[in-house]
C-alpha cells in the first residue's frame, strides 16, 4: 500500500500545476516536499476508503511528509503527530444516511470558515478528494475559491450503487418498465458524476478501464492507482498448515450491493458453515492483531461477489 500513498501524495509536478494535458504522457512525476490536503469521505470506518486514508497517514508520518487531514467524527477537534495533522469534523442532524455505515451532512458547509483558516496556515500546494461526499464537496468548494489545485479519487461506481438501490423499489413494476427505469437511473447517475470529475485537474482511479472511461469522459489526466495489500498484515506466515475444511473467505463489506446473499447460496452445500464476521476481522487487522490475517491466510479461495 505504501507505493501507492507515495504515489497519490507525488503526483504533482511543480507547485500550483500540474502538467498540461499535451505534457501528460499517462506515467507520473514524484516530487518531495509537497504539501496535501487530503479530505477523505471515510476515515474511521470500515472500507477501503478509510483503509487509504489510514495508509496515507501512516505513509506521511513515516516519510515525514506534510499532510493535512479533514474528515468527519463524533466530535469536532484537532488531533497532531509529526508532520500529519487532522482535523475532525461532527455532522449535524441535517445529515442521513446513505447505508450503516455512511451518511451525509446537508450543513457540513458550515465548517468552511475554520476549514479555511487552517488551509491558509498550511499552505497546501494541493487539495485532494475522494469523491461528491460532503467532505469532497467542501474540498472542492474550497480549493475552487482558495486557489488550490484539485485531485481526486474515483472509489467507488456510484453510478451502480444507485442503480441497486432504486432496484428494490421497482421490483414489482413489470420487467420492461424496471429494466428501463434501472438503465435511466444508472446513466443519469454517471452522468452527474462525470459533472463532478470535471472539475478537479488531476484524477486517480482503481483499474486501466475506469481511468480510460474517465479520460474520455472527464477530458482529464486519470492515473492509475491500483488497489494492494498491506503483506506485513496479510502474510503467508499466519498460514495454518493442519488438515481441515476447504475454506471460501469473503472480501469486502457486508452490504447489499456487494451482493453477500449469494454466499447463503453456497452455505447448503458447506460442510463447515460459518459466519465469516470479517467487519470484525478488518479492525482487528488494522490495529495488528494476528487473527485476521489468520482468517484470510488460511482460505483457500477468495470471493467477492460484486455486481
Amino acid at each position: 500500500m505504501s507505493q501507492y500513498a507515495g504515489k497519490a501524495l507525488h503526483l504533482f509536478q511543480r507547485r500550483r500545476g500540474f502538467l498540461s494535458r499535451k505534457e501528460y504522457k499517462g506515467d507520473c512525476v514524484k516530487c518531495d516536499g509537497i504539501k496535501v490536503a487530503f479530505f477523505p469521505d471515510a476515515y474511521h470506518e470500515i472500507d477501503g476508503v478509510a483503509n487509504t486514508s489510514r495508509h496515507f497517514e501512516a505513509f506521511a508520518q513515516r516519510r515525514g511528509l506534510p499532510l493535512l487531514i479533514f474528515h468527519a467524527g463524533p466530535r469536532n477537534q484537532i488531533v497532531k503527530s509529526g508532520s500529519v495533522t487532522r482535523m475532525q469534523f461532527r455532522r449535524s442532524h441535517a445529515k442521513f444516511s446513505l447505508d450503516r455505515a455512511h451518511e451525509y451532512d446537508l450543513l457540513f458547509v458550515r465548517h468552511y470558515r475554520k476549514a479555511e483558516r487552517l488551509l491558509r496556515d498550511f499552505a497546501p500546494d494541493v487539495i485532494q478528494i475522494t469523491g461528491p461526499s460532503d467532505l469532497g464537496s467542501l474540498g472542492a468548494l474550497l480549493a475552487h475559491k482558495l486557489g488550490i489545485p484539485l485531485a481526486a479519487t474515483w472509489q467507488t461506481n456510484l453510478h451502480q450503487y444507485a442503480r441497486s438501490r432504486v432496484s428494490k423499489m421497482v421490483s414489482l413494476l413489470p420487467e420492461p418498465l424496471s429494466s428501463r427505469t434501472l438503465q435511466a437511473v444508472e446513466r443519469l447517475s454517471f452522468r452527474a458524476l462525470a459533472r463532478f470529475y470535471r472539475i478537479p485537474r488531476l484524477l486517480f482511479a482503481p483499474n486501466v478501464e475506469v481511468v480510460n472511461l474517465l479520460v474520455r469522459v472527464t477530458l482529464k489526466p486519470c492515473c492509475l492507482m491500483s488497489h494492494s495489500v498491506d503483506t506485513a498484515v496479510f502474510n503467508p506466515k499466519f498460514r495454518d498448515r493442519r488438515p481441515g475444511p476447504f475454506r471460501i473467505g469473503y472480501v469486502g463489506r457486508l452490504t447489499p450491493e456487494k451482493s453477500v446473499r449469494t454466499l447463503a447460496r453456497l452455505e447448503p452445500r458447506a460442510t463447515h458453515p460459518r459466519a465469516p464476521g470479517f467487519p470484525d476481522c478488518d479492525r482487528r487487522a488494522r490495529s495488528g492483531g494476528e487473527m485476521a490475517a489468520e482468517e484470510y491466510a488460511t482460505s483457500r479461495v477468495y470471493r467477492c461477489p460484486y455486481r
